[in-house]
């Protein structure tokens, strides 16, 4: 499923992405062609007024002079006088050119009313008439046309600028646009299936840890309720004397089946963001001996010395929801007195709190236990998780320490596992003041 979400997803970034780069490019090529044709005109008619000032200046005209023009300013030059044309160049490209000039000098006539064969008034002013031009072979070109008075004649010149060049650095820059547009989608392609794919990442880790939770939670209810259904079958059948220990079995599987009840609907109110804190101002040392007074017993009750660390001067207030605090720092103290090694010499567990040098206040819950592997520090808060695989202790879920990290987070702290020098585990509550 997850697969075929990626390739979607990818292939859909991909036509997105492929289409603002079309989009950009063909913006980017008519922007610059335009400006190609801009600056070809504009140079070509720099290059016309130049020679028909030229002319005009000049009572003779060379061969040497025509030809170093045509050369020079990438133009085509027919020039009659009185009517009469003046060949410079005897070639068979230029006699292959009279076809296209009589083509022109007739679109000229027929178009703009400009026709060297009509006789015009002697006077000082440049008559020029200046056109595109498209011939039938597709061939474009820039067409200028100037009639140059002199004191006894006239002078009409016929200037042609083929387009070849501009339309070769055209179709040279569209395919290198495409080049460079093909290339950029290549690499697009694989960055969108890279992305998508740690993308879906979290996706698909969450939907396994949905699984895992699902099966995990399904087979913590299963247990109590089987006890509680064959509890009930049984009674039916009991001899009332032996009811009340049916009725007793019920009943802790009943409190231990609300417990999870209460703890799985905790994590779901902290997934959807409806866990709410009632901020106040709080004295941790305080709470700590509240916490102290209240397990210093049930410890002392189990042989485990409970032993409870507070400096002396300095202030620890800290702007914190008190209940929620309780639950945490009550949930690392269940777990150290469960866990705690009771056939140890000297089973102790130690309750502290110091400021770090940041300003920062840090609760520590320490016990010289088994410990936790390095490997397990970060899966002790995961769901479900339990240092016994065979599920063999029956008082915990799994769900304590998630719990807890919940409310560090929900408070802006952390909660980290440590070890105890010595040997053991020490759970790390970092709060701000």
């Amino acid at each position: 499923m997850f697969r075929k979400l990626q390739t979607r997803l990818s292939f859909f970034c991909i036509a997105v992405t492929a289409s603002i780069l079309a989009a950009m490019s063909l913006g980017a090529l008519l922007i610059s062609e335009s400006g190609m044709r801009k600056n070809e005109s504009v140079t070509f008619q720099n290059h016309v007024s130049t020679l028909l000032s030229y002319l005009r200046d000049q009572s003779t005209i060379s061969h040497t002079w025509a030809a170093t023009a045509e050369q020079t300013n990438d133009i085509w030059l027919y020039i009659e006088e009185n009517g009469v044309p003046l060949f410079f160049n005897t070639s068979n490209a230029y006699r292959q050119r009279l076809d296209l000039y009589r083509e022109l000098l007739e679109t000229a006539s027929d178009d703009y009313q400009f026709d060297f064969s009509q006789m015009y008034e002697i006077s000082r002013t440049v008559t020029q008439v200046d056109f595109t031009y498209r011939a039938d072979d597709r061939q474009e070109y820039y067409v200028a046309l100037g009639m140059i008075p002199k004191e006894n004649s006239y002078i009409g010149v016929l200037m042609v600028h083929p387009l070849s060049t501009l339309k070769r650095s055209v179709i040279t820059q569209r395919f290198l646009f495409l080049l460079l547009d093909i290339i950029a989608l290549l690499f697009l392609s694989v960055f969108a299936f890279v992305f998508t794919k740690r993308a879906i990442r979290p996706v698909e880790e969450s939907q396994r840890k949905q699984r895992e939770f699902v099966a995990a939670a399904s087979h913590e209810l299963r247990s109590p309720l089987a006890v509680i259904l064959s509890g009930l079958s049984a009674m039916k059948k009991a001899d009332p004397r032996e009811a009340a220990q049916f009725a007793l079995s019920i009943e802790t599987e009943g409190l231990r089946m609300s417990r999870l009840v209460d703890d799985l609907l905790a994590l779901a109110n902290a997934d959807s963001g409806n866990w709410s804190a009632q901020m106040e101002d709080v004295e941790l040392d305080t709470l700590l001996l509240d916490l102290y007074e209240r397990y210093e017993p049930l410890a002392r009750h189990q042989d485990i010395a409970f032993l409870i660390l507070l400096p002396e001067t300095g202030s620890f207030n800290c702007v914190c929801d008190r209940q929620r605090i309780e639950q945490l720092l009550s949930i690392l103290i269940d777990n150290a007195l469960s866990y705690v090694v009771c056939d140890h010499a000297l089973p102790r567990i130690e309750l502290s709190l110091k400021q770090s040098a940041d300003h920062r206040l840090l609760i520590r819950v320490a016990d010289n236990g088994p410990g936790i592997p390095d490997d397990k520090k970060t899966s002790v808060f995961e769901r479900f998780y339990r240092a016994d695989s065979a599920h063999e202790d029956r008082e915990h879920f799994g769900l304590g320490l998630c719990i807890a990290a919940e409310i560090a987070r929900i408070h802006k702290g952390s909660l980290s596992v440590l070890d105890t020098p010595g040997g053991g585990a020490t759970f790390v509550l970092e709060l701000r003041t």
